[in-house]
Order: structure tokens, then C-alpha cells, then sequence
């Protein structure tokens, strides 16, 4: 029995001196977290404004960022494509603020442990990043596995310098990706459905096909010219190409000029206010290729901007005559400015001009049907057009 009692206190005593061990090793992570801690790149704060270059590779991926001389950035490595300066300050600064927490081994065949092996090795997961001035190098880093740590809310990752020496558990670790597509900008063009009037989709080897409303408060869009006696698959059945500029993603970009448009279909989106983008797509290697254009149609013109104390008064005599019932949020409906459709045109053709874009091939899908592909199955007879529907433009 008091065997049994001795081997039972002696389980309690080792459980106890653990958690006691992983409280103290807890409350440290948790201090160092506080404490003033050393940066990794020590120097590199003073040189931050030089950074003219950042340079990403994995052991899959390689990307290059530069920054022109109009202070603007443009990833190199897809012919100068724009870059997202957020993306690019948080990875500058990123690397100024990372702070050392716990030194780690120095042993060259441990490194695969942390993630840290070169990124030449067949295995690798690890990512390196350089910071260049001039062409010369003035930070980079291997970074492995990420980190997290129980009450510490600042992200720590596993990092070393690539020319060798100790690896490091650092703090304020920025999420370092090697991917072109995290880098480049996505904005291009955006027609959301509430503004289409119609979408007219053709090209050299099919009939046209459109989609039309006659008004903004019409619910579904309609067909021009259907096959007398056909039906539609659902009402709704159009309403999938309005919505096909609504949002755009791309999966790569080159210049325009790499690809060969000359037969290409196209898509031509119009709103209600005066808006037209061309949407033009060519296939090649097997994927769908865009390049947009748009412009400002006649009587597009922007209107002069209403008074603001007019506005304001407005929106208080409704709120009077509706006794309080109307918002703040009203007032600043009252004191919309209206859309600047040649503004829009042009700031859309500055983004986009020269690039075709790859599209994902359920986007190329609703940019490139046909009639029979909205129709009832019984229905799909003929892509041919029939008697126009009386109305719409």
C-alpha cells in the first residue's frame, strides 16, 4: 500500500515539475514578447528609404519587385505589371521591425526541422526574400515555419540569414509571399449588374447574342430576338452575362501585345449612365485571354455637382414632412455626387491599357455564351436569330 502511495506522489511530483517548467517557459515567451528585443536586421531602418528593389523566391516561385522612378512599384518579372504599395510597405517594414526571440540551433542539418533549408532543395518550403539598393543587397532572409505562441499576439516565424550562421525565432514576422498574383494589382474593370442596360456578346464565327432592360427596376433581363415559341432554361437564365463584369479576377497577365486578338469574341457591357466597356477574348495555350477598352457614350457628360446646403435642405424638409423618420444615412444620399462616367472611362483605360488578362474559365464561360446556352433543353435547335422582341434598345 504505501508502495502503491510512494509511486503514486512520485507521478503527481514529475506532472507537477512539468507544468511548472511550461508555466516558466510560457511566462518568458510572454515577457520577451514585451521586452525591448534586438531587430535581426539592426541597420536596416536607416536604409529603409533606399529600398528599390525586393526580390521573393521559393523553391517554386520567383518574383521581383522594383520600384520606378515616379516612386510607383511594378513587379519586373511580369513586365513591369503595377504592384500594390501596401503590399510592398508591409513587407519593408516588416522586415525593419522583426525582432529575435530565441536563438536556435546553428547546426546546417537541423535547418530542415524549422523549414529552413535553401530553397534549391528538392524539399524545400522555405521562402527568401532580399532587399536591394542600387543592386546591391541590403537585407535578406530565409524564413521557415511560422510560429504561434499562446498570449502572443505578434506573429513569430523561424528565420535565418541565407549566407549561414544561427537560426532565429523572431517576432513581427511578416507573411512573406512568393507568388506574382499577391503582388499584382487587381483592379481592373467593375460593371456591377445595377448599372447594366445591356450586354452584347458576338464574334466572327457565332450570332449575336443580347441581354437587355428596358429599366433599372426591371428584376431579370430579357433576350433580344429569341427563336419564336423558345423559352428560356429559368427567368433568371440572362441575368448570369449582366453580371459578367460585376467582378473580375485574373489568374496571369502579359501585354496585349502577346496575344493575337484580331478574331476575337467580344463582349460590349452598357449602362444606364452612359457607360460602355469592350470586353474583347482570344484563346491561346489553352487559356482565355481579355483586354478591355471603355469609354464614355453621348450625353454621358458629368453633371453639375448639386448644392450641398440644397442637398442638406432637402433632406431636411423630408425629414420634417416625415416627421423624423429620415436618417443621417438619407442626408448623405441627398448629398451624393453624381458618377463621373468620363472620369470612370478614362481611370478604367489607364489601369487596363496594354495588358490582356487570363481569365478563370467559369468567368471566359459567362463572357462567351450562346443563345442555346440559355435556352430550355427542347429549345436548342438553332442559335439563329428570330422575330426582335418589341422594346428595349
Amino acid at each position: 500500500m504505501k508502495t502503491r502511495n510512494l509511486v503514486s506522489l512520485t507521478i503527481v511530483t514529475v506532472v507537477v515539475i512539468a507544468a511548472a517548467a511550461y508555466s516558466v517557459r510560457l511566462r518568458n515567451d510572454q515577457m520577451a514578447s514585451v521586452q525591448e528585443l534586438p531587430p535581426l536586421f539592426p541597420n536596416l531602418a536607416a536604409k529603409i528609404n533606399t529600398v528599390d528593389e525586393i526580390d521573393v523566391k521559393s523553391h517554386t516561385d520567383s518574383t521581383v519587385i522594383k520600384r520606378m522612378p515616379d516612386g510607383s512599384w511594378v513587379i519586373a518579372s511580369k513586365d513591369d505589371y503595377p504592384a500594390k504599395f501596401d503590399m510592398v510597405k508591409k513587407t519593408i517594414v516588416g522586415l525593419t521591425e522583426m525582432k529575435t526571440v530565441e536563438a536556435k540551433t546553428d547546426n546546417p542539418k537541423l535547418f530542415g526541422e524549422l523549414g529552413l533549408q535553401s530553397v534549391t532543395a528538392d524539399d524545400s518550403k522555405a521562402k527568401l526574400i532580399e532587399l536591394k539598393s542600387d543592386g546591391k543587397t541590403v537585407a535578406s532572409a530565409l524564413f521557415g515555419e511560422r510560429k504561434y505562441v499562446p498570449g502572443v499576439n505578434a506573429a513569430r516565424a523561424y528565420v535565418r540569414k541565407p549566407d549561414g550562421g544561427r537560426a532565429w525565432q523572431v517576432e513581427n514576422a511578416p507573411n512573406i509571399d512568393t507568388a506574382p498574383k499577391s503582388w499584382w494589382v487587381e483592379d481592373t474593370v467593375a460593371v456591377p449588374r445595377e448599372r447594366v442596360k445591356e450586354a452584347v456578346l458576338s464574334g466572327p464565327d457565332r450570332n449575336t447574342l443580347t441581354v437587355y432592360r428596358e429599366s433599372k427596376n426591371d428584376k431579370n433581363f430579357k433576350v433580344r430576338n429569341m427563336p419564336a415559341g423558345a423559352k428560356l432554361q429559368f427567368e433568371a437564365a440572362p441575368d448570369s452575362i449582366a453580371e459578367g463584369l460585376a467582378y473580375m479576377s485574373f489568374d496571369d497577365v502579359k501585354p496585349a501585345s502577346d496575344v493575337d486578338f484580331s478574331k476575337a469574341d467580344s463582349a460590349v457591357y452598357r449602362t444606364f449612365d452612359g457607360l460602355e466597356v469592350t470586353a474583347k477574348l482570344a484563346s491561346a495555350d489553352k487559356k482565355t485571354w481579355i483586354e478591355f477598352e471603355a469609354k464614355a457614350l453621348p450625353g454621358a457628360e458629368h453633371p453639375e455637382p448639386a448644392d450641398e446646403s440644397a442637398a442638406t435642405k432637402s433632406a431636411d424638409d423630408t425629414t420634417s414632412k416625415d416627421a423624423g423618420k429620415a436618417t443621417d444615412k438619407d442626408k448623405d444620399k441627398a448629398k451624393e455626387k453624381p458618377l463621373d462616367v468620363p472620369a470612370e472611362a478614362k481611370a478604367i483605360n489607364d489601369r487596363v491599357r496594354g495588358w490582356a488578362y487570363e481569365l478563370a474559365s467559369y468567368k471566359a464561360k459567362d463572357l462567351t455564351k450562346k443563345m442555346s446556352d440559355l435556352l430550355a433543353k427542347d429549345e436548342k435547335k438553332s442559335d439563329k436569330p428570330g422575330k426582335p422582341n418589341p422594346g428595349g434598345t
